[in-house]
């Protein structure tokens, strides 16, 4: 029971509030996490190529190839990780993938990955 205690002014009994147990609390360090690095843009790109027939056939699928940029920013090493297109479609993404250009840095000598999707549909 709270303790009453006797406020002369007003002539009025105040009743002090009980105390209230202390709640345990149990810290936990959370992981930091880092800003996502920034994809990166080339200076120059070129589209693959979609062939007349191609189109005419409405022949659609994806190229993912995986590549090294140099120091200088120029792509190399291109290769196919997964196709669902033809050879013709397959080739053309890898022609103008060797085309791409980034800016010259110091840390290029990672692969990387894109994605063409070639799409019959036009908007």
């Amino acid at each position: 029971m709270a303790p009453i205690s006797s406020d002369k002014t007003a002539d009025k009994a105040v009743i002090a509030p009980a105390p209230l147990p202390m709640a345990e609390v149990q810290i936990t360090a959370l992981a930091k996490l880092s800003k996502p690095d920034v994809k990166l843009m080339p200076i120059h790109k070129e589209l693959p190529k979609y062939s007349y027939n191609s189109l005419r056939d409405k022949q659609y699928g994806e190229v993912q190839l995986k590549y090294h940029i140099t120091e200088k920013g120029k792509v190399t090493k291109v290769s196919v990780i997964n196709s669902t297109v033809n050879r013709e479609f397959t080739q053309a993404a890898k022609k103008a993938l060797a085309k791409w250009q980034y800016a010259p840095k110091q840390n290029f000598k990672e692969s990387y990955e894109v994605i063409f999707e070639f799409s019959a549909e036009q908007n």
